[in-house]
């Protein structure tokens, strides 16, 4: 079987850290050096040298010279910036009278997120509310802002 690419390992060790943030398993204030998160992983230090770049140009992540990456928190200031520029879309969304099909999806969204937070599982929770948000650019058909929102709310 042929050795995996650089570019496939910076892929993969970014996906696994983008997971680990999101699912908390690397919670708000986690700071660690390449070593440090390259032991955690189980991977060498070259693809954990670059895929903290990328999380730190989408936001969860801070990198600070010589004392390697940590996650920062989710800014009120900043949820309510997105929150603020979704709902035009969502009030034009509502005015054209979507058929009951198209509500099917976030209805399930929201009672999943009911049914979570009945079970305290704040994971499925989260994950629902992921859902239920991105249903309005998914509907209008703007993969651009679906593929934004995904990023802003991992």
């Amino acid at each position: 079987m042929p050795e995996p690419t650089k570019a496939t390992r910076v892929h993969e060790t970014y996906a696994l850290l983008k997971n680990e943030i999101c699912s908390n398993g690397l919670p708000t204030g986690f700071e660690a050096p390449e070593p440090e998160i390259a032991k955690r992983l189980g991977m060498s230090r070259t693809p954990v040298r670059e895929a903290p770049i990328r999380l730190e140009a989408e936001g969860p992540v801070e990198l600070r010279p010589r004392r390697g990456a940590r996650v920062l928190p989710n800014r009120a200031d900043d949820m309510r910036e997105i929150l603020t520029a979704l709902e035009p879309k969502a009030a034009a969304f509502a005015a054209r009278r979507p058929r009951a099909q198209e509500l099917a999806p976030p209805e399930v969204a929201i009672s999943d997120m009911e049914s979570a937070l009945a079970a305290e599982d704040l994971v499925a929770r989260a994950e629902a509310d992921n859902r239920f948000r991105l249903t309005l650019p998914e509907k209008q058909g703007n993969r651009r802002l679906k593929a934004f929102v995904s990023a802003i709310y991992d």
